[in-house]
Formats: C-alpha cells, structure tokens, sequence
C-alpha cells in the first residue's frame, strides 16, 4: 500500500503512473474493443443498452464500430511519437469524440432512447476517463514549435 509519505518521494522524482505512450495503448486497446464488438455484435450491445436493436440502428452501430477501431489503431500507431502539431490535433480530436459520445449517450438516457442506466454508465465512466486523459496529455504537450496549431507547409504550391 502507498502511503502519502511514498507518493510525495514518486512525485519528486518525477515519476507518472502512466506516461502518454501507455495512455495511448490503453486508449488504442478501449477503441478497439469498442470498435470490434459494435461491428460484429452490435445487437448485443444495443440490447445492453436497453434499445431494440432494428436493422438500421445496427448499420449505424457497425459504422460506429469500424470508425472506432480505426481511432485505435490509430491511436496505437501514434503512441511512440513526439510532441508535435499533429500530435496536438489528434489528441484534441480525440477528446472531441469522447466528450461527444458522452453527450449523445447522456442525452439519449434522459430523453427515453437508451432505457437502461447501466447502458450508459460504463460508457461514461469509460468516456471520462479518456476525455481526462486525452486533456491532460494535450496539456502537458511541450511543443517548440509555438505555431502549434497554425503552421504551414513552406513547400505547399
């Protein structure tokens, strides 16, 4: 067990349980998951979540499910990368599509859609994990370049 003594001694030496590249795996692993079961059960999800599952809202959980996994393997690929402009972006899209979902998800409960309060709740503990995660890291991103979002391309036509 940690005490507070030994957490104040890892903060000192600049230790983080996690740093962004095991964030980014985590967060790759959540997607993919996610991702894989909405396009080959989506039925099975949506029941969960209390919503009849017709065939036109499992064509749009499978649309879901495949953007969801390409968000993880992208996600898994960038994780080793430095800090950049890009790197910037992708982590504010990423934390845009969690805040987003969470939203969509919240408002469909209070307005009747999904029937099932445990049919939000691991999504949204899961969608503010993330979203906190994906802020934090974009937060902490140390970019040297200070046109961060602005920069251009010298070699556009």
């Amino acid at each position: 067990m940690l005490s507070v003594r030994s957490l104040a001694t890892l903060r000192q030496n600049n230790f983080s349980y996690m740093n962004r590249q095991t964030f980014l795996t985590v967060a790759s692993s959540v997607a993919l998951i996610a991702g894989g079961l909405a396009t080959f059960y989506p039925s099975l999800l949506l029941i969960g979540k209390g919503v009849f599952p017709g065939d036109s809202v499992k064509v749009w959980m499978t649309e879901v499910g495949i953007l969801l996994i390409a968000l993880g393997i992208v996600n898994f690929l960038i994780r080793k990368h430095p800090a950049s402009p890009t790197l910037f972006a992708l982590f504010l899209g990423n934390v845009l599509i969690q805040l987003g979902l969470l939203a969509v998800e919240v408002l469909a409960y209070t307005e009747g859609t999904i029937t099932k309060i445990y049919g939000i709740l691991p999504n949204g503990i899961i969608h503010v994990l993330l979203s906190t995660g994906f802020i934090y890291y974009t937060l902490k991103m140390e970019i040297s370049d200070s046109r961060l979002i602005t920069q251009t391309d010298t070699n556009a036509p």
